[in-house]
């Protein structure tokens, strides 16, 4: 792509950032040095991002927060707010009427915009948005749904940051366990795109607690979609590609997946860990030899990995029919939870 003399990018707070060739935009490339202002081309916690990004051109329309679930027709959905122990609100949807012993789908979403709105494709997913779909189908499928918003998006009182979002994860894994008494037999880990380290996090928060070291019967399922080993290589290429310019490759914050796959291998539990990789042939963000990556950083673990049709966001239909195929293949023996009585 040719370098480009101005370019204008209106980010999640509203502002216009102009980035010129002379002095003034040399001093800002200068300025990405700091953890603080690459933040600022890292997240997009409340505009759309449209699917002309990936033809390298990208509109972005007026930015709306998220809304309750039912706004997006979500009836049986409901909302609440969660905090970290350092005081981060995030947003959390969940099913209405959670059952510790029916089967439970975390969704931990991507980059672009939030859970009510987010990446539209109409070839596939018609009229809804795509974690509405999700969501839509997922419950057709029989399964509960917990999602959980970014720590620093929409609906949160913070700014986005990598440890951040990280301990949004945990307090999400916290609830499902602690709170909602979901044993992890009973969980299907879900990430898509940003989400995938999310996903991975969130599997080695569960192989810590006592929910799941203190049976050998429990396994902890974690399918990947789409996601990057370093997360930054996409910030780096794909977005300094857009950009027109060559980011600094001492890009802070990364979303490593493949530290987290590693640190799972690492377990005395590990053969209880599965985790499967969901690739798509058309997808023009990820960059290529993600699946072998993903499979040499998770050696030790049960890995499996298919490649499905479709770009970066792949249909609802195939997440679901992949999500119930993995499920089948590791499952594990269900045990209802054993209740004191009242």
């Amino acid at each position: 792509m040719k370098r480009r003399t101005a370019l204008k990018l209106i980010f999640g707070g509203g502002a216009t950032l102009a980035v010129g060739a002379g002095a003034a935009g040399k001093a800002y490339w200068e300025s990405l040095k700091k953890p603080e202002n690459q933040r600022e081309l890292t997240y997009f916690p409340r505009n759309k991002l449209k699917p002309e990004l990936e033809s390298g051109t990208a509109t972005i329309p007026v930015e709306r927060d998220i809304q309750p679930p039912e706004t997006y027709g979500l009836s049986n959905i409901t909302s609440e707010q969660l905090k970290t122990a350092q005081g981060e609100e995030f947003t959390l949807w969940h099913s209405k009427d959670l059952d510790p012993d029916k089967k439970t789908l975390i969704i931990f979403p991507g980059n672009f915009g939030h859970l009510g709105e987010s990446y539209k494709d109409a070839a596939v997913t018609g009229a809804d948005d795509y974690y509405i779909s999700l969501i839509k189908k997922a419950e057709e499928a029989g399964y509960q749904i917990i999602a959980a918003e970014h720590v620093g998006f929409s609906g949160s009182n913070v700014d986005p940051t990598e440890a951040g979002i990280y301990r949004g994860v945990e307090r999400t894994v916290e609830w499902t366990l602690k709170e909602r008494g979901i044993l992890p037999n009973n969980i299907l880990l879900f990430g898509i795109s940003m989400g995938t380290t999310l996903a991975a996090h969130a599997a080695n928060v569960v192989s810590k607690e006592d929910a799941f070291k203190a049976s050998n019967s429990q396994k902890i399922r974690c399918v990947l979609a789409n996601g990057t080993i370093d997360g930054s290589v996409i910030l780096k290429d794909v977005m300094g590609d857009y950009l027109g310019e060559k980011l600094y490759p001492d890009w802070q914050e990364k979303f490593d997946t493949g530290k987290e796959l590693k640190e799972m291998a690492s377990t005395a539990e590990k053969q209880r860990i599965c985790v499967h990789y969901l690739g798509s042939s058309q997808d023009k963000l990820t960059p290529k030899g993600q699946a072998e990556a993903h499979a040499k950083a998770a050696e030790g673990l049960v890995f499996s990995q298919a490649i499905a049709a479709g770009k970066h966001y792949i249909s609802p239909e195939t997440i679901i029919a992949e999500l119930q195929a993995f499920e089948m293949a590791t499952a594990p023996q269900r045990t209802p939870m054993i209740r004191e009585p009242k």
